[in-house]
């Protein structure tokens, strides 16, 4: 396989690291560092290349709609330790800076608290509630979220066994109320 851009290697380590993908080819060259058209060409060669594809998902955001999504393919044929040392020796490692966490739900988690007000909630006053509520839905990127911003007690608090509360759900939230 031959060689790739330096360009193409910022995509790729942005993909890499975002399981879920992104949205756009303007928000993987955010996350790149590198100008919108340039990603949009890296992501291109990528994707001709197999690396690399874009899809529509239906996603809830109060209503389903349906965007398009950036995601890296696994492919083992390609996948090797050569490509990962070609992108550790290209991108220098980033620090590892602890981000704001945000106070407030996200919108495109509304569906989730059907029964509350959004510009209620708040995650220092009711992390527990917002803990239980992503725990209990199905939804890997409200409960991504909801690991990055709430506090170690908003989940040792859902731990708890109450009505409703299924041993699996209470086992996961004290693992990560003991990890964090």
């Amino acid at each position: 396989m031959k060689g790739f851009s330096r360009e193409e290697l910022f995509v790729l380590n942005v993909l890499l690291r975002r399981p879920f993908g992104l949205r756009s080819g303007r928000l993987v060259a955010r996350h790149a560092g590198i100008s919108p058209t340039t990603a949009l060409k890296a992501l291109n060669s990528l994707e001709r290349r197999g690396m690399v594809e874009h899809r529509h998902e239906l996603v809830a955001e109060g209503v389903p709609k349906e965007v398009t999504v950036w995601v890296f393919r696994v492919e083992p044929y390609w996948l090797t330790d050569a490509i990962g040392l070609q992108i550790r020796n290209t991108i220098p490692p980033a620090p590892r800076l602890r981000t704001q966490r945000d106070t407030r739900v996200p919108q495109h988690f509304k569906h989730l608290f059907w029964n509350a007000d959004l510009r209620e909630l708040n995650t220092k006053d009711h992390g527990s509630a917002i803990a239980i509520a992503v725990l209990e839905q199905d939804n890997p990127h409200a409960l991504a979220w909801a690991i990055q911003n709430l506090s170690p007690e908003a989940f040792a608090i859902a731990a708890l066994p109450r009505r409703g509360s299924t041993p699996e759900m209470s086992a996961l939230a004290a693992h990560i109320a003991g990890r964090k």
